[in-house]
């Protein structure tokens, strides 16, 4: 087995620790916050780690006593059905964008459910990764059978959202060309309220429509109000909109209430 590259810091760890699964190289990272008064691996950063332990066959990880130093062996990408909790210290968004990543090259399709933050401050909606990270795909793969399913919602502090992140095999990868940016065309968009009055949401709408109706006509924000279980354990609200453009682009952008 090959030396582990070694880095410092804990910058760009998700990105190391994807990119040395698919490529079965082994990584050592060192002085991970040595100078902060928290050293260490964060709890998200350790949550993270498990969830990789738990799609991958053969994997070996060492973290010493401080938690300052991670090394890593990859294993095969294994996938199937794998259930995790998240830590609240991130959105769920933080663990999709990586493993979704990993998801066209595992041995067995990808069904992960995924337990915590669906919309929250920081990371990536689960809403934005499903209308425009998982479309750029169709550039690259066949998109059949590969879709994100929002059975719950969950607001910071402590979420309770759940989702299911499904991706077929992928046996070959195809040249993609996208050079050209186009001019937008429509704007669609998602308003929703947690645990508290459905208002709030259709406030969101009319105040997204009176800034955008100025530019666009094509502008359609649909409301997604949740109660029960369905809502999460905090309450929130937040709304989401995407741009798409005539060459097929889409731009993002989102916002969502502050925790309580």
């Amino acid at each position: 087995m090959p030396l582990p590259r070694v880095y410092e810091g804990c910058n760009y760890l998700r990105q190391r620790v994807i990119l040395a699964t698919l490529s079965g190289c082994p990584l050592k990272i060192k002085n991970i916050r040595v100078s902060e008064d928290n050293p260490g691996l964060q709890e998200f950063e350790a949550s993270f780690i498990r969830l990789i332990d738990k799609l991958t066959n053969g994997s070996r990880i060492e973290v010493n006593s401080t938690g300052t130093s991670l090394t890593y062996y990859p294993g095969l990408i294994t996938g199937g059905q794998v259930s995790h909790e998240c830590s609240l210290e991130r959105g769920i968004g933080y663990y999709l964008e990586a493993i979704a990543c990993l998801a066209p090259f595992s041995k067995a399709p990808f069904k992960v459910t995924l337990q915590g933050i669906t919309n929250g401050t920081g990371d990536s909606s689960v809403d934005a990764i499903k209308e425009c990270m998982l479309p750029l795909f169709k550039h690259f793969i066949i998109t059949e059978k590969l879709e994100l399913e929002i059975k719950e919602r969950g607001a910071p502090p402590n979420g309770g959202g759940r989702v299911i992140f499904s991706c077929p095999i992928v046996r070959h990868l195809r040249a993609a060309s996208l050079l050209t940016v186009g001019r937008i065309k429509r704007v669609r968009g998602l308003s929703y309220a947690l645990r508290m009055n459905p208002g709030m949401a259709n406030r969101l709408v009319d105040g997204a429509r009176s800034v955008l109706g100025e530019f666009l006509k094509d502008v359609y924000i649909v409301t997604d109000h949740r109660k029960g279980a369905s809502s999460g354990k905090s309450p929130g609200f937040g709304v989401n909109l995407i741009a798409t453009t005539t060459e097929d682009v889409r731009y993002t952008s989102e916002d969502c209430s502050k925790p309580p």
